[in-house]
C-alpha cells in the first residue's frame, strides 16, 4: 500500500483533476468502506441523541485524533 503525505485541501484538489471513471471508484471504495451494522447504526443515533439531549460532550479532533492514532 503506497502512503502520500497530503493535505485535506491537496487531496481534494487532486480528485477534482480525475477522471469521471476514477471519481466513481472512489465513491465505490468509500461508500462500502463505510457501511454501518444495524447494531452500528442504532448506537450512532443513540450517541446522537444523547449529545442531542446534553447527556455527552463532543470532543475537540485533534484529541480524537491523537486517540485514534495511539491505538492503529
Amino acid at each position: 500500500m503506497a502512503t502520500l503525505n497530503l493535505s485535506l485541501t491537496q487531496l481534494i484538489e487532486a480528485i477534482r483533476n480525475l477522471s469521471e471513471e476514477d471519481k466513481h471508484q472512489i465513491r465505490e471504495v468509500l461508500n462500502n468502506d463505510f457501511t454501518l451494522s444495524e447494531a452500528q447504526l442504532k448506537e450512532l443515533l443513540q450517541r446522537k441523541q444523547d449529545f442531542l439531549d446534553g447527556k455527552i460532550a463532543s470532543k475537540p479532533w485533534t484529541e480524537v485524533r491523537k486517540r485514534y492514532e495511539r491505538n492503529i
